[in-house]
């Protein structure tokens, strides 16, 4: 812990003579503040804690960052306000260890915590790793201390226990620079603080950006993944969602289709399927779906180059030849996944029931959060490819009425999503909003109505989203824009913080 020193004026009155003493007050580090960067008492720049690990890029060795980490041999410390690992006796035994303790709390909540509440299909497979990583268990720490001050219904701000976090960080550190760089508990741990920041925090937003380029560089060096570990294969599962988003934002080399990795990737998906719960369906995987939705960045990307061409012909030709090339993927995605849909529709899989909460008056219900899954993704990637394609076809000046119409069916459709994900719970849902902003955009006003009431509901632990139907509705077309190449994302802008007259 770095102290630094600083010269203030005090005023005591002295019995034998009055004058002014002048001492040294010494201000230490501020433990419940990682990510602090100065000592804002004195002014003086101070080294802080780290505020996210320094990831190698691919081809690199290990960083000298962990040189001044000072890794604590203790267990993890807790502010009072919330539950400690260390402390807190989790099974129904005596545990030796805080370990054994988090072992034995996750093997309990595998049936609680997995599925819908906060779709960590890999879950069930993490107890047994905790002994072969100190960062694995000490990021499991933070998700498990942040899921339960949730639940006990702490203030957002105090859902993080700063204290947890920054051992997490620091043991994740040493694990990235020293020979567990590439081992499979340590791109779970990555992930698992990516899904903390996206769940509970408020503070630190550029870290899931942070930790989602950590996970393309050390995936890129690390190489193909062991097929037979079934937490390797899970985890490049789910790692997709955080890489296709980070490329979102940030252009680079997405080599999901590469040759080789498309495969991979493929393979992982047969396995993950499996092993999921279908309600008895047993349904392959959705692979033109995974297929698109992989290419989701590329395809905002393009679109936007094409609204930057200052050559306004030879951009009518380019929007051409992109239309052509999405409606051949959207065409695709239809006719290998409608089938499928309209199985599950027949054998229970999905229902549609009456329900006077949504705006045409019926819902979507689903057996397993497996159904609602796929469903969600074929809607969501045929309204975004329907929307790229309406765009297009403006840019030529040649609208495309049957495009326009369905997106606004999609958009339609999405709506009929909200009952059942509002008795998910707000956390759950949290992960499914920009499917909700993509769908604002064509719908009715009734469901923009609904829609922007579960934005609100569901992000009012978190308020990422502006207040007030004002701004709240432009920003869900903002979001949209940006989601389908047709507006550049502004970096430096918060929901929070957004103007609607801006747009």
């Amino acid at each position: 812990m770095q102290v630094r020193a600083s010269l203030s004026l005090c005023q005591p009155r002295c019995a034998a003579n009055a004058f002014l003493a002048r001492r040294i007050r010494r201000i230490r580090c501020d433990e419940a503040r990682p990510t602090c960067n100065k000592c804002t008492s004195t002014g003086r720049k101070c080294d802080g804690y780290a505020t996210s690990p320094s990831y190698p890029l691919p081809g690199q060795g290990p960083s000298s960052a962990a040189t001044n980490l000072l890794l604590s041999n203790g267990g993890p410390r807790s502010l009072s306000s919330s539950v400690s690992f260390e402390s807190m006796s989790i099974s129904p035994g005596p545990s030796p260890t805080p370990g054994d303790r988090l072992g034995a709390y996750l093997a309990k909540q595998v049936g609680p915590i997995t599925g819908m509440s906060l779709n960590l299909p890999y879950w069930k497979y993490l107890p047994s790793r905790l002994d072969n990583s100190q960062a694995l268990c000490a990021c499991l720490t933070v998700f498990c201390n942040s899921w339960l001050n949730y639940k006990t219904g702490l203030p957002p701000r105090q859902l993080i226990d700063p204290k947890l976090y920054g051992r997490a960080l620091r043991s994740l550190q040493a694990a990235i620079d020293g020979p567990e760089q590439l081992k499979v508990e340590t791109l779970a741990s990555i992930v698992i603080l990516h899904r903390i920041e996206t769940l509970f925090d408020l503070i630190r937003g550029s870290h899931v950006s942070n930790h989602a380029k950590g996970l393309i560089g050390l995936l890129q060096k690390k190489g193909y993944p062991n097929l037979d570990d079934p937490l390797e294969t899970h985890l490049l599962v789910d790692m997709q969602a955080a890489m296709v988003s980070h490329w979102l934002v940030h252009r680079d080399v997405n080599f999901v289709h590469q040759s080789g990795w498309s495969d991979v990737f493929k393979q992982c998906a047969v396995v993950v399927a499996a092993a999921g719960d279908d309600g008895g369906l047993n349904l392959a995987p959705f692979h033109e779906v995974d297929r698109a939705l992989g290419s989701w960045a590329d395809i905002c990307h393009d679109v936007r180059a094409i609204y930057n061409m200052s050559d306004r012909e030879a951009a009518k030709l380019e929007a051409a030849r992109k239309e052509d090339e999405i409606q051949q993927m959207l065409d695709e995605v239809r006719e290998s996944s409608q089938p499928r849909i309209e199985y599950m529709h027949a054998n229970g899989g999905i229902e549609e029931v009456a329900d006077p909460t949504s705006p045409s008056g019926y819902a979507y219900d689903f057996p397993t959060d497996k159904c609602f899954e796929i469903l969600l993704s074929y809607c969501t990637i045929c309204l975004i490819l329907v929307k790229v394609v309406a765009a297009l076809s403006s840019i030529r000046d040649k609208p495309n009425p049957r495009a326009t119409m369905e997106h606004r069916q999609y958009c339609s459709q999405m709506a009929m999503f909200i009952p059942w994900l509002r008795r998910q719970g707000a956390l759950a849902s949290q992960l499914y909003l920009s499917s909700f902003c993509l769908a604002h955009e064509g719908a009715t006003e009734a469901e923009k109505e609904a829609i922007r009431m579960f934005i609100a509901d569901t992000d009012n632990y978190r308020q990422r989203f502006p207040r007030g139907v004002g701004k709240q509705g432009p920003y869900c077309d903002y979001v949209a824009r940006c989601l389908t190449g047709r507006q550049d994302f502004d970096l430096a802008m918060r929901g929070d913080t957004f103007q609607a007259d801006e747009q």
